[in-house]
């Protein structure tokens, strides 16, 4: 083997468990970051559901209170 080849491979032997750790750091925070989005979408999916029942939750507070 030549000598860059050597080096090339000593560099390669230090640098792939530092690239794995920002590997796994990248993916976590893309994880993260879906989770909150998909989280974020549910919360306004709950909110127009609250709002598109809003009448009939009305209603039924009403039919209780005239008793």
């Amino acid at each position: 083997m030549t000598a860059l080849a050597l080096q090339t491979r000593r560099f390669v032997e230090i640098a792939t468990p530092k690239l794995q750790t920002v590997y796994r750091w990248f993916l976590g925070a893309l994880d993260a970051l879906a989770e909150a989005k998909m989280r974020k979408a549910q919360d306004e999916i709950n909110r127009c559901r609250r709002l598109l029942h809003h009448d009939h939750e009305l209603a039924v507070k009403a039919v209780r209170s005239r008793r």
